[in-house]
């Protein structure tokens, strides 16, 4: 075997050993994984379930979404006949959001507009001016609804982590570290990131107690990340006195240095 195959090796088997040291530290304490309509606690290897987004939640976020899909749809399509697709789609939203009225609503305006957006657009070619002062009408009525859905969410949320909290022991309460999982990079403001944050702090002495995970659709995977950043700090604090040094590239202050 040569020098460079025996190297190979060696590097397999530290992946192999990190692996293991990282599904180790998953189960180091207990964790909470907020999922977009979920909450679970997982503890002692066990995960429970708690519901966090009440259905009204739901009602008003699709009724947020009507005019926000007339507007996709007809934005490329300003000043000219609509295709024949785009006739199909606004008149399959159209049905929908008719049926979705409830006179007392405060989300019924939006569906209203919606609609006349709609039968407008379908008789004639629609001005780019009037559709984007329909934009503009539609975002004042949607940011007073953004306000009670978050008080709604956030409310609900709470009650759920109170449940979850009750789940454990003193000691645990004070280890435990939270997931939120995301399709995508969590945005600005992530209304799950500041709950948790504001209630258990950013970080302790173990590193982070909130942590998001961009495309973690499973408890598995956001259980990956936490005992991921586990080991990495474990590593970082006996390696280089710096709990927090394997949170940055390895190479990167050398070569913040070499390129100045």
């Amino acid at each position: 075997m040569s020098k460079d195959d025996s190297l190979r090796h060696v590097n397999d088997a530290f992946h192999d050993a990190y692996v293991t040291a990282e599904k180790t530290a998953e189960a180091d304490a207990p964790v909470f994984v907020l999922f977009a309509d979920v909450l679970v606690v997982h503890r002692a290897g066990k995960s429970t379930e708690l519901q966090v987004t009440p259905a009204r939640f739901h009602a008003l976020k699709c009724a947020v979404h009507a005019p926000v899909a007339a507007y996709a749809l007809l934005h490329d399509a300003c000043d000219r006949p609509l295709p024949t697709a785009s006739i199909e789609k606004l008149g399959a939203l159209r049905e929908r959001s008719a049926r979705a009225i409830d006179e007392e609503d405060p989300a019924a305006p939006l569906l209203h507009m919606t609609i006349d957006l709609i039968d407008r657009a379908s008789r004639s070619p629609l001005p780019r001016a009037e559709l984007e002062a329909f934009a503009k009408r539609a975002g004042e009525i949607i940011m007073p609804l953004m306000d009670r859905s978050a008080e709604m969410q956030l409310g609900c949320l709470h009650d759920r982590v109170d449940e979850a909290f009750a789940m454990l022991t003193p000691e645990e309460r004070d280890l435990v570290q939270v997931v939120v999982a995301g399709h995508h990079q969590a945005r600005d403001r992530s209304l799950g990131m500041q709950y948790f944050e504001k209630r258990l702090g950013k970080t302790d002495d173990r590193g982070s107690r909130v942590i998001y995970a961009e495309g973690a659709t499973s408890v598995d995977a956001a259980l990956g990340v936490v005992g991921k950043q586990r080991i990495d700090r474990d590593l970082a604090r006996a390696f280089f006195g710096d709990a927090n040094r394997m949170e940055r590239d390895l190479l990167g202050d050398a070569a913040a240095r070499l390129l100045r």
